[in-house]
C-alpha cells in the first residue's frame, strides 16, 4: 500500500494491522457516529443496541427467499396446492409460470433468468415431467447454474439422467405424504435463516468499514492540524 493511501485511511490501516481489535474499533466508531447524529444540548448519553437499529442503522429487510417451480402442465392440478403452501411460509416467493409470465414475456429468457435467481428449484417430478422437453431444459439451466435441485415425487418416476443423484422427496406415497412435505418445509424455513443471516453480517461488515474509514479521515484532520 502506498504511504499516500496510508495516510488517507490511516486509521483503518491501523486497525487491521491490529486485527485481534477490529470489532472493538468497528463498534467505537459506530458509536462515535451515532452520537454525533443524537448529539444535543445536556448531557451525553450513549446509545444502546437497541437505539442503533432504531436510529437508522438498522438491519436489511429480508430479500425474498425465491423457489422455481418445474412441472408439466398436466399436473397442474397437483402442484397448485403443494406451492399455495410452500407460499404460506414467511418470506417465500414462487415463480409459477401459468401465474407469473406477462404479456409481451421472452418466455425462455424470462424461465432462465427466474432460474439464475433463484434460492431451489423444486421439480415435480412424475411421466409427464420426464416427457416434457421444456422441463428438461429447465433442469440443465438449474444445474448449469449450480441451483439447489429438490425432486418431488408426484408418482413412482425415478429422477432422469441429470438429477439421478439428487435425493427426492416421495409425494406419491401417501402415508409418507406429509412426514416428506413438513421436512421440505423445515429445510426452506432453515435456508431462509442462513440467507437472512448472512445478508445481516454484510451489512454490518459494511456499516464497521463505513464506520473506520470515517474516524479515518477524522484522525487525518485533526493531524493536519
Amino acid at each position: 500500500m502506498q504511504w499516500g493511501m496510508r495516510k488517507q485511511y490511516g486509521f483503518f490501516t491501523r486497525a487491521i494491522d491490529s486485527s485481534p481489535y477490529l470489532l472493538t474499533t468497528i463498534w467505537t466508531g459506530l458509536l462515535r457516529r451515532c452520537h454525533n447524529n443524537w448529539q444535543g444540548e445536556g448531557e451525553m448519553n450513549y446509545p444502546s443496541k437497541k437505539d442503533l437499529f432504531t436510529q437508522g442503522i438498522k438491519s436489511p429487510q429480508a430479500s425474498n427467499f425465491l423457489i422455481f417451480a418445474s412441472y408439466s402442465t398436466k399436473d397442474i392440478g397437483k402442484v397448485i396446492p403443494i406451492l399455495n403452501q410452500i407460499s404460506a411460509i414467511s418470506g417465500v416467493k414462487t415463480f409459477i409460470a401459468e401465474r407469473d409470465l406477462q404479456p409481451g414475456d421472452i418466455i425462455s429468457q424470462r424461465i432462465i433468468q427466474q432460474i439464475r435467481t433463484s434460492d431451489i428449484f423444486l421439480l415435480f417430478l412424475s411421466e409427464s415431467t420426464i416427457q416434457s422437453n421444456y422441463v428438461q431444459q429447465e433442469i440443465g439451466v438449474a444445474r448449469a447454474c449450480n441451483r439447489i435441485i429438490i425432486p418431488l415425487r408426484l408418482d413412482k418416476t425415478k429422477p432422469p439422467g441429470m438429477i439421478a443423484d439428487s435425493h427426492y422427496l416421495d409425494l406419491s406415497d401417501e402415508p409418507k405424504r406429509s412426514a416428506e412435505l413438513e421436512r421440505l418445509y423445515i429445510f426452506i424455513r432453515n435456508n431462509i435463516q442462513t440467507k437472512n443471516q448472512n445478508q445481516l453480517w454484510g451489512a454490518l461488515i459494511l456499516l464497521g468499514i463505513g464506520a473506520l474509514l470515517s474516524l479515518g479521515q477524522e484522525t487525518d484532520d485533526r493531524d493536519d492540524y
